[in-house]
C-alpha cells in the first residue's frame, strides 16, 4: 500500500511539474508575441512618421517652388511695366523715328496693363492652395 501511494504521490509530483512547466512555456510564448506585437506597433508608428514628415517637406518644396514662379512672374510684369512705361517716357523722336503718335503710346500703356494683368491672374491661379478630400 505504501509503495502504490508513493507511486500515486510521484505521479501526482510529475502531472503537477508538466502543467507548470507547460504554463511557464505559455506565459513565455505570450510574452514573446506580445513583445513582436509591440515592437511591429513601434515599426508601424515609426514608418507612419516618416511618411508624414516626407509629405511635409514634399508640401514645403512645393510652396517654395509656387512661391519662387510668383516672384518670378512679378518680377517679369514688373519688368513689362517698366518698359512699357520706358518706352512712353522716350522723345517722340526716339519713339516712332520723328513720327509721334499719342495713339501709339496708348496701345503700349494698355499691352503692358494687360500682360500685368495676366500675369497676377496665373499667379493667382497657380498659387492657389489645392483642397484635398
Amino acid at each position: 500500500a505504501i509503495a502504490n501511494m508513493a507511486k500515486l504521490m510521484a505521479d501526482y509530483s510529475l502531472t503537477l511539474d508538466q502543467r507548470r512547466d507547460a504554463i511557464l512555456e505559455q506565459q513565455a510564448e505570450e510574452a514573446r508575441l506580445a513583445e513582436e506585437a509591440r515592437l511591429a506597433e513601434e515599426a508601424a508608428e515609426a514608418a507612419r512618421i516618416a511618411a508624414e514628415e516626407e509629405e511635409a517637406r514634399r508640401i514645403a518644396a512645393e510652396e517654395e517652388e509656387r512661391e519662387r514662379k510668383r516672384q518670378e512672374a512679378e518680377e517679369a510684369a514688373r519688368a513689362a511695366a517698366e518698359a512699357a512705361a520706358a518706352a512712353l517716357e522716350q522723345t517722340p523722336e526716339e519713339n516712332t523715328g520723328g513720327e509721334s503718335s499719342g495713339f501709339i503710346r496708348i496701345v503700349i500703356v494698355l499691352a503692358a496693363v494687360d500682360l500685368a494683368l495676366a500675369v497676377f491672374a496665373l499667379i493667382r491661379h497657380f498659387t492657389k492652395k489645392k483642397v484635398r478630400r
